[in-house]
C-alpha cells in the first residue's frame, strides 16, 4: 500500500519519538545546568532582593528563548516561527537582545522551507501557512531595517511568491492583496532604476 503524502512511513514514528526523546533529554541537562548557573547568579545579590529577582527573570528568558532556538534548530517549525517573529517584533526576546531583521527572515525561511518538505504534516502550525510567512519575510525587506537591507526587488518576488501560495490555497483575495504588495515593490524598483538613469 502506497503512503500518502506527508504520512510518516512505517516506523518513521518510531524514529519521530526517539529523536524527540533524545532532544528532550539533552534540553533537561541544558535546562538543570541552565538553573545552577541562574541560582549563582541569585546567590551573588542577596543584599538587595530586588536585584536577585529581576536577575534571576532575565536568567530565565534567557533561558527560555535559548530553548526555543535550540528547537528551532532541531526542525521544529513552530518554534522556528516563534523565533523569527520575535526577531522581527521584539515581543518575546530576552532583554539581552535586540531586535534582528537578519536573523528574522533566516528563520522565516527556514520555516518555509520545513514547510513545504512536511507539507501535510502532523505538526505544521495550521494558523501560520506559508504564505504568511512569505509575504510577512516580503514587508520586512520593503521597510528595510534592524540589520536587513531594504530590497524592494526581492520584496517583490516573496509577494508575488506569498500571492501564488495563497492562489494555490483558495485565498483569493489575500492572494489579490499580495499581488498588489507585490506591484508597489516592482514600482519602488522602477522608480529606483529612473532615479539612477538621470
Amino acid at each position: 500500500m502506497a503512503n500518502r503524502k506527508g504520512a510518516p512511513a512505517f516506523g518513521d514514528k518510531e524514529r519521530e519519538y526517539q529523536r524527540q526523546s533524545n532532544f528532550s533529554d539533552a534540553m533537561l541537562k541544558r535546562a538543570l545546568n541552565m538553573s545552577k548557573a541562574c541560582q549563582t547568579t541569585d546567590t551573588k545579590d542577596t543584599k538587595d532582593t530586588s536585584k536577585t529577582s529581576h536577575a534571576s527573570q532575565k536568567c530565565e528568558k534567557d533561558a527560555e528563548f535559548k530553548y526555543l532556538i535550540e528547537a528551532a534548530k532541531s526542525e521544529d517549525c513552530a518554534a522556528m516561527i516563534i523565533v523569527a517573529r520575535a526577531f522581527n517584533t521584539g515581543v518575546g526576546l530576552p532583554p539581552s537582545r535586540e531586535k534582528n531583521w537578519v536573523k528574522a527572515v533566516y528563520w522565516l525561511e527556514k520555516a518555509v522551507s520545513a514547510k513545504s518538505e512536511d507539507e501535510g504534516d502532523f505538526n505544521s502550525p495550521v494558523d501560520d501557512p506559508s504564505y504568511h510567512l512569505v509575504a510577512e519575510e516580503a514587508t520586512m525587506y520593503l521597510n528595510g531595517g534592524y540589520g536587513l537591507a531594504k530590497d524592494a526587488k526581492k520584496a517583490g518576488e516573496l509577494f508575488n511568491w506569498a500571492a501564488e501560495l495563497a492562489t494555490g490555497a483558495k485565498k483569493d483575495s489575500l492572494a489579490s492583496e499580495y499581488y498588489m504588495q507585490a506591484k508597489e515593490a516592482w514600482q519602488c524598483v522602477n522608480q529606483r532604476g529612473k532615479k539612477k538613469r538621470n
